[in-house]
């Protein structure tokens, strides 16, 4: 049921589809007005999806016993998944990982998050302590993934790539012994 100071589903509903549209313009053109790579466009969108992960979890642990927990969550989360996704598309040129890259670091996310997640339950950790720690265990584990993947090849776009050696091709006809060959 909402409640009276809430907004109607129609306004729900109208912001929902409405940012949704005006994000799906703004990256369109951002995308094509900026030289990106499979490894660029995953980047950005993991940046965006682990840091929804963790302000969904965080928030929801701040606020688990408050009477409005659900739209602390929903704006901790969308305050998360845009700034997780401003922050990649600014800064994906600069970094330029490959997407095996971003495949690490999301197995890192996913690795860190689990094991905290696994040893708070099995500690008998209440809610609100077993939410930070898969936060806490999701950002670890991505951080170490970043760290021990540093020294990864770039995926640069092609205007960006290093030209391979110039080199010259020759056909001519050259005296042999018992005839003529091409060398």
């Amino acid at each position: 049921a909402l409640r009276p100071r809430e907004a109607s589903e129609k306004t729900l509903t109208t912001i929902l589809w409405g940012s949704s549209t005006l994000g799906a313009v703004v990256g369109g053109i951002a995308g094509s007005a900026s030289p990106t790579t499979p490894g660029r466009a995953t980047y950005v969108g993991s940046l965006a999806t682990w840091s929804w992960a963790v302000t969904a979890l965080t928030s929801g642990a701040l606020a688990l016993d408050t009477p409005e927990g659900d739209d602390t969550v929903t704006l901790g989360t969308a305050i998360g998944l845009n700034a997780g996704a401003a922050i990649g598309m600014f800064t994906a040129s600069e970094v330029s990982p490959s997407a095996g890259r971003v495949l690490f670091l999301d197995l890192g996310g996913i690795a860190g998050g689990l094991t905290l997640a696994l040893l708070s339950v099995a500690g008998g950790a209440e809610p609100k302590g077993a939410l930070l720690l898969t936060a806490a265990g999701i950002s670890g584990g991505y951080g170490l993934s970043w760290y021990w993947t540093r020294n990864m090849a770039r995926d640069l776009p092609f205007h960006e790539r290093a030209a391979p050696p110039h080199t010259v091709t020759r056909f001519g006809v050259m005296p042999a012994h018992g005839g003529a060959s091409l060398g």
